[in-house]
């Protein structure tokens, strides 16, 4: 089992690659902060499961994908050791072909770049099996894109070989109402409604870790598969 480091013990010389990201630099902290800032004061946030987060180990968060910003959210939605510890695989095209505002989220998520072609998005999955080592939690949205509906993609199976090969638990997490804030195509969010009077609501649902997942599937894409029916199922259920 993947555990985090003793701070109170002396650090071990350990065989983990240093290629991981560093530490989240003040200007990243301070672009959440902004960002959580904009969002508490414009719309209606709520956040349920709390409880499920786990505790004293790494784990891999998976989540639906709808907004630029859904890796902020989800990052002030943890306890804040874990949201220090918290890397997230992203698109590396986000830096390079989204201007300002993709360079400033690659820098708050403290980003593994993920080519996703070939060799180069294993090399991503390799940085996040040494992070997973080095104690870091990783945030990875399945569908590898932003939602054009709003409805659950066809899931990678990357998040599903983390869980499955390292035998970490994996956090689902659902995002509602981040789809009708900043929908794909939009060049800005958009917090209240059309009379610009009521906020709109923004909800983060946590579901119950999974784990033990070399003893409950025979293989990584049978994960995939399990966790994109699960996320349909809570899709269906919350009525979208």
């Amino acid at each position: 089992m993947l555990m985090r480091e003793d701070k109170g013990k002396k650090k071990a010389k350990s065989h983990v690659p240093r290629n991981i990201p560093k530490r989240r630099s003040l200007l990243g902290r301070a672009l959440i902060e902004l960002g959580f800032f904009i969002t508490k004061t414009q719309v209606n946030w709520q956040v349920f499961g709390q409880e499920h987060i786990p505790q004293a180990e790494p784990y891999v968060i998976i989540a639906n994908h709808v907004t630029f910003i859904d890796a902020l959210w989800i990052l002030k939605a943890l306890p804040k050791e874990d949201y220090a510890n918290t890397c997230a695989m992203i698109g590396a095209d986000l830096k390079s072909d989204y201007g300002l505002l993709g360079k400033l989220m690659t820098e708050a998520a403290r980003a593994i770049p993920v080519d996703r072609k070939g060799t180069a998005a294993a090399r991503s999955l390799i940085i996040a099996k040494n992070a997973l080592e080095a104690g870091n939690n990783i945030l990875i949205h399945p569908e590898g894109t932003r939602s054009k509906t709003g409805k659950i993609q066809k899931f990678q199976t990357g998040a599903a070989y983390l869980g499955y090969k390292y035998n970490a638990p994996i956090l689902p997490v659902y995002i509602k109402g981040g789809y009708d804030i900043w929908p794909r195509g939009q060049k800005l969010p958009r917090f209240k409604d059309k009379e610009k009077r009521k906020r709109k609501d923004l909800q983060l649902f946590f579901f119950p870790a999974i784990r033990d997942s070399q003893a409950s599937f025979e293989d990584v894409k049978e994960m995939s598969r399990y966790l994109q029916k699960k996320y349909e199922e809570v899709q269906a259920e919350l009525g979208l």
